[in-house]
């Protein structure tokens, strides 16, 4: 039996069922909105180590919580999660992109070093809590960026009932050079050479299917640092094909994250050059499906259906 772990409110997952059914193939689901599930010590579990799950269940765990009732989903989100890890724990069922992978998959300094491993370029970086370190690396470089490790919200400190998000964001280097010693030791600072860049790629690679969309990030000002940043603008994007020797390095790189699927960020740089920015193993594809309806849904329930039936 397949099981399709993630949220019912996930349009994701929504979208797997629909292609999964399309093609006839059973599953059962389970994830935070499914309340009737349940572990007794009367009765037998209902997964088996039989079974194979497709983990997409996203907690929210880390993010800032503002008032009682956010205080409160995230408390039910993190008793469905350990829930949901019990259940595949006992079963000892073949688990796809299960939390450890991910969790392991997501952290930044070892996306880079896969990515170099696998033949992919990566820009050049320094990840440090030492200040003569970090102004080595700004005085190398005309521009620079700075990314978080990890977290990316923070409370306003104008006013606490606000989150600040914190993602990419271009560096001032005079900051840098003015900020104290002790201060910088605080926490480590993830920079990172700013790619002149001619276009953006937003790759799902899925088993052996690989669907890669360009992005035009460079039409409007606001996306020229991170296509993210400005308003989704679909008419930004369009299905492309890539090298089969970059195609090939994301096939390695999935192979060794161990992941059944990721979403690459990738870009082009002014001289043609292919850019690895990073991979999430459980990114957003969903309103991508809007240029081919149902294309990466598709390319899921086959692999599924290749790995599983």
């Amino acid at each position: 039996m397949l099981w399709i772990i993630g949220s019912e409110a996930d349009v994701h997952v929504a979208a797997l069922k629909t292609a999964l059914s399309e093609r006839n193939l059973q599953y059962r689901s389970l994830g935070f909105g499914r309340a009737e599930f349940a572990l007794r010590s009367d009765a037998p579990d209902e997964m088996t180590k039989d079974d194979v799950g497709l983990w997409r269940y996203k907690s929210r765990s880390g993010s800032y919580v503002l008032d009682y009732e956010m205080a409160l989903e995230s408390w039910c989100d993190q008793e469905w999660y350990h829930m949901l890890i019990g259940c595949c724990a006992r079963s000892e069922m073949k688990l796809l992109n299960g939390p450890p992978i991910v969790a392991q998959a997501g952290i930044k300094a070892l996306q880079l070093l896969w990515a170099s491993e696998c033949g992919l370029r990566v820009p050049d970086y320094c990840i440090s809590n030492n200040k003569n370190d970090l102004t080595d690396f700004l005085c190398r470089h005309e521009k620079i960026i700075k990314k978080p490790l990890a977290g990316s919200i923070l409370p306003d400190p104008s006013d606490m009932t606000r989150a600040l998000s914190l993602g990419t964001m271009r560096l001032n280097k005079q900051d840098l050079f003015e900020c104290s010693e002790d201060r910088v030791e605080k926490s480590p600072v993830y920079l990172q050479e700013e790619i002149e860049k001619i276009c953006e790629y937003r790759v799902i690679v899925v088993g052996n299917r690989t669907i890669a969309y360009q992005i035009e990030s460079q039409v409007y000002p606001e996306t020229q640092l991170d296509w993210r940043h400005g308003q989704l603008n679909m008419e930004l994007f369009s299905i492309v094909d890539l090298d089969e020797e970059v195609v090939h390095s994301l096939n390695e790189y999935l192979k060794k994250a161990q992941l059944f699927s990721g979403v690459f960020d990738l870009a082009k740089d002014i001289n043609g050059r292919i850019i690895f920015f990073e991979c999430n193993p459980n990114g957003q594809w969903l309103f991508m499906d809007d240029l081919s309806p149902g294309l990466v849904a598709r390319a899921f329930a086959e692999q599924l259906e290749l790995r599983v039936f």
